[in-house]
């Protein structure tokens, strides 16, 4: 495959956050389909959307959980909140104050909601993640 084609596939998939839907939407899913990426490079790039935007997440910015929610939600990778239970977890003293934390775990419930309706019901892996952010706040 030519390098220039797979850097800009590449980039178009991470700026759209794998959403072939939103690229159909803004007419560039063409040019991404042209590019004819295996389903194995996708998981390789989303892995790495998801662990960069792990690594942007802020205690104190509920809204910094807005990309892993969009990513988790249309990719259906739950197992990804684990991940931000754990950020939360290793955090929490970094909140400015209780609201602040309890704002951020609040989203994080939502997330979770919001998943069980979107990606087949619940399970449960989001079970366990419920009883984590029971466990969570009662250490708050």
């Amino acid at each position: 495959m030519d390098i220039n084609k797979e850097k800009r596939a590449k980039e178009i998939y991470l700026q759209y956050s794998g959403s072939k839907f939103q690229m159909m939407r803004d007419g560039i899913y063409d040019e991404y389909a042209q590019s004819q990426i295996s389903e194995n490079q996708e998981k390789v790039w989303l892995k790495e959307l998801i662990h960069e935007n792990i690594d942007k997440l802020d205690i104190n910015n509920k809204d910094s959980l807005f990309p892993l929610w969009y990513i988790i939600m249309i990719k259906c990778e739950i197992t990804y909140i684990d991940n931000i239970i754990d950020y939360t977890f290793a955090n929490k003293t970094k909140s400015k104050d209780t609201n602040s934390l309890l704002t951020f775990i609040s989203k994080i419930e939502d997330i979770i909601e919001r998943i069980e309706t979107s990606c087949g019901g619940s399970s449960k892996l989001l079970s366990e993640y419920k009883m984590k952010i029971g466990l969570l706040k009662n250490e708050i």
